[in-house]
């Protein structure tokens, strides 16, 4: 066979592979394109252990998704006086009846009971505004609004010659009711998959020690209310999970361990990594804050390069875009020209995060609005997506990150960048961090943020704005090591 024939085959099975993981993909509901997170490792493990059955795992995730509904929005929406079980869920469903509980959209609002079917919505709901772009609803008054009952509705305007669609969230997210669901047959695959369900709840203290926590928690052993054993007890099973119990059961001795062990840990950790491009495409903050909220100057040692430079919207072989420019500073009237080192966050779209994002978001954003996501939207999903968790989490750490990540081109190391002043990048040290993002008008253009207390005072006006997720509190706060 010659080189060019090779080649030729090659090509072709990369063609099959990609055709076969869309069609995969739209059984299993992913939306997105080749980018890993919890839920799609465990629909991963879950084919492993079942010899490719798709099918199960299909129906499985109909049955997480109440899971998830409950395990994700108890304490926050649904009340804690609504205490449910997995075997409770279970019996609902098997029986076909409502699996009620309490919920409040917000303090203080009137409480009303929904059925779990109807809050698995949500979650529908959730992950068909995350391909919205800049249409999408801000994270918070998206849930507040479903848990009060209220319209949601968007209207996509005509934008790049693409005729304007209205996106009704109730229409485009039914309620899934489960009265076709097979329990019976669920069980019956469960009961069969023992051994690897087992397996797949026995590898957490492996995947830790591996910093491949991603993979673990995704089974868990569960009383079933359905049978008696032989000594008269209820039976119990090792059975999949969903992606909240996932993360809590993968993580519960992460706490045991010390920081340096965190710092060394893999970025795919916490974040939604997109295997086509290598990068980093969003922060999953209940995660990060697990993983390194208390990283400091020593700890941060044993931080690996993919890991620094995700948080600057690197790919681990990229280098930092450095240039050196005259910079305008002030207002009209007191304006300043500098020349500066700029570290251009991006490269101005030639960065491997572009690439990322279209390859994670492309898909469901045509098939959701009906084309793909503008550079503009990019740009500020860096900044909402990326560098805004990071800085929220551990504000020193993402200092440090961008220290390693521009150490070479500019004369800034991760001991200046936690010292005194540190974080005064123009005045100390002659560089700005240039990101591209929404000015007050709401729309996109490059800032240049002379230092990283600029870059904290615009990520709260941002947060007040409620235009970053919900996850980032009211203030952040840096406090720098002297």
């Amino acid at each position: 066979m010659s080189k060019v024939e090779r080649l030729e085959r090659i090509e072709g099975g990369r063609g099959y592979a990609k055709e076969f993981t869309t069609k995969l993909g739209e059984k299993l509901g992913w939306m997105d394109g080749a980018t890993m997170y919890t839920k799609k490792i465990g629909n991963t493990e879950l084919m492993g252990i079942t010899a490719f059955d798709d099918k199960f795992t299909a129906q499985h995730n109909r049955m997480a998704e109440l899971l998830e509904a409950y395990y994700k929005f108890r304490g926050k929406y649904i009340d804690e006086s609504s205490s449910l079980d997995i075997a409770e869920i279970y019996e609902g469903v098997e029986r076909k009846q409502p699996i009620k509980v309490s919920v409040r959209a917000s303090a203080g609002a009137e409480m009303r009971e929904m059925d779990i079917k109807e809050i698995a919505r949500l979650l529908r709901m959730k992950q068909l505004n995350s391909f919205l772009g800049k249409y999408a609803i801000p994270e918070k008054t998206l849930e507040e609004t479903f848990f009060a009952g209220g319209e949601l509705v968007v209207n996509i305007s005509s934008d790049d010659g693409e005729e304007g669609r209205e996106i009704d969230f109730y229409k485009m997210c039914p309620m899934d009711s489960m009265e076709d669901f097979d329990f019976e047959g669920y069980l019956k695959n469960i009961r069969k998959n023992q051994i690897g369900l087992q397996w797949m709840g026995n590898i957490r203290d492996e995947a830790l020690q591996k910093h491949h926590i991603e993979n673990a928690g995704h089974s868990l052993f569960k009383k079933i209310n359905r049978v008696k054993t032989l000594t008269g007890h209820d039976e119990h099973l090792w059975i999949p999970v969903c992606e909240t119990l996932a993360k809590e059961n993968a993580r519960g001795d992460l706490q045991k361990t010390d920081t340096s062990f965190k710092a060394g840990g893999h970025v795919h950790e916490f974040v939604q990594y997109n295997e086509d491009t290598g990068a980093s495409v969003k922060i999953e903050f209940d995660l990060i804050q697990k993983h390194r909220a208390g990283i400091d100057y020593r700890s941060f040692q044993k931080t690996l390069p993919r890991t620094y430079k995700a948080a600057v919207g690197m790919t681990q072989n990229e280098f930092a875009s450095v240039t050196e420019e005259l910079v305008e500073f002030g207002e009209s009237d007191k304006k300043e020209t500098k020349k500066l080192k700029i570290f251009d966050i991006g490269a101005n779209g030639g960065g491997d995060i572009y690439k990322g994002m279209r390859s994670t978001y492309d898909r469901g954003t045509k098939a959701v609005r009906g084309f793909s996501l503008s550079k503009d939207e990019i740009d500020d999903r860096i900044l909402t997506d990326i560098i805004g968790p990071w800085v929220t989490n551990n504000a020193n750490d993402w200092l440090m990150c961008l220290a390693q990540s521009i150490n070479g081109s500019i004369n800034y190391d991760i001991l200046k960048a936690v010292s005194k002043g540190g974080g005064d990048w123009e005045k100390n040290f002659g560089f700005c961090v240039r990101i591209r993002c929404k000015n007050n008008n709401g729309e996109v253009e490059p800032r240049n943020f002379r230092s990283v207390h600029e870059l904290i005072d615009y990520i709260n006006q941002r947060i007040k704005k409620a235009r970053l997720l919900v996850f980032l509190p009211e203030r952040v706060c840096l406090v720098l090591l002297v």
